[in-house]
């Protein structure tokens, strides 16, 4: 009588996954159905006559094609064996045949056709083409589809760096990872930090696309040391994580702890490693310090010489607009609060009332000295005239 039990649980823990059909409504529940009800319905579904330890469950398509192979602890199975409840799971998954992601959870529920896989607790994916690693609190894997459905405490842990959210979905064939809800995205080498209300990260590009709310914020120090030196703003933007440059757009702002100014443009590119600053559309730029405030149609800010270059259109102000240049180009040298300029120079001032006319100059706007030189100069002095800016 033993021997025949055991040929029988033997017969039953070697039943194949193929063939069986996932029924629906063995995983959902009417809009009228009470938890409770639920519960109940739960434990009628799954017989604990069909449990079995130390189980490899392995699931093949249509086409003869592997899906998943996977070691659990303990499996019971459904009473129409059509669905199956796992513990301690781990092993690999397939993506057309292929060996795709090594996945490891603390529960999961698998269908006997294949078309998904639920997994909770202790979760961790890893991506073997390129070694990033997924964490979440649920995550429904739909393999017809293509896809992997992450909810709650979003991880993506990639070489270059590491993106959470709380809600998430991975398309595997184009192998982008949309990520939604307190997204935030942060760098190594440099240290810095995106935050937005969505994200998209383009895996084979190692592109990240922002937008809802963007903050990014560059750090200095190491560990808890470590402190924000710049910050920034804008409507949405983009992170290449392969070469580290930042694009930030619509109303974007950029705040540098040293040298202390302020960036503004709709649109700024920020080559972290360079530490290069450039827009090709109008931007501003304000020494907080001295209140003296440039602007012009393109430039470029070179933020470890302190350099700052702006071309077309520009304009100076300082002293609380006591004083004004404009011109067609201008090199500004932060540290010094000197500048060149090139090209229709003109520099207008109140106390005492002239302009100033010539082909470049040269100078320090907040201490109002300024030398015209080249071609002809024209000076217009204005005893008690009004210059009218």
């Amino acid at each position: 009588m033993v021997s025949n039990e055991r040929l029988i649980r033997s017969s039953i823990s070697s039943i194949s996954l193929l063939g069986l059909l996932f029924c629906l409504s063995s995983c959902s529940r009417s809009p009228e159905e009470a938890p409770s009800d639920r519960k109940a319905q739960s434990s009628r579904n799954f017989d604990p006559a069909l449990t079995f330890n130390d189980v490899t469950l392995e699931q093949i398509d249509r086409d003869g094609k592997k899906r998943w192979s996977l070691l659990a602890q303990r499996v019971t199975y459904s009473k129409d064996r059509k669905i199956a409840t796992a513990s301690n799971l781990s092993g690999k998954l397939y993506n057309d045949g292929e060996y795709a992601y090594d996945a490891k959870a603390r529960e999961g529920v698998l269908s006997q056709n294949g078309d998904r896989i639920v997994l909770k607790g202790e979760i961790e994916v890893v991506d073997r083409k390129d070694g990033t690693v997924f964490s979440t609190d649920e995550l429904e894997w739909l393999p017809n589809d293509d896809r992997m459905i992450f909810k709650g405490n979003v991880s993506a842990v990639h070489e270059d760096g590491s993106l959470t959210a709380q809600a998430g979905e991975l398309l595997e064939a184009d192998r982008i990872l949309n990520l939604s809800k307190e997204v935030l995205i942060e760098t190594k080498d440099p240290r810095m930090t995106l935050r937005a209300d969505r994200g998209t990260w383009q895996m084979e590009e190692e592109m990240v696309l922002a937008d809802g709310n963007l903050i990014v914020e560059r750090y200095e120090g190491e560990g808890e040391a470590a402190t924000v030196a710049d910050r920034g703003s804008a409507t949405k933007g983009s992170l290449d994580l392969g070469v580290k440059l930042i694009t930030l757009e619509g109303s974007a702002q950029l705040v540098f702890s040293a040298p202390p100014v302020n960036l503004g443009s709709e649109r700024l590119l920020w080559d972290l490693p360079g530490q290069v600053l450039s827009s090709e559309v109008p931007l501003t730029i304000i020494n907080r310090e001295n209140q003296v405030a440039l602007s012009g149609r393109r430039g470029k800010f070179n933020i470890a010489d302190e350099v700052l270059e702006l071309t077309g259109g520009i304009e100076a102000l300082a002293n609380g607009n006591q004083s004004r240049m404009t011109a067609d180009n201008l090199t500004w040298f932060v540290a010094t609060q000197t500048f060149n300029a090139v090209g229709n120079v003109v520099y207008r001032q109140t106390k005492p009332q002239f302009v100033l006319y010539g082909p470049q100059a040269e100078g320090k706007l907040e201490d109002k000295t300024f030398v015209v030189t080249g071609g002809d100069v024209v000076t217009e002095i204005v005893p008690d005239g009004d210059l009218g800016f």
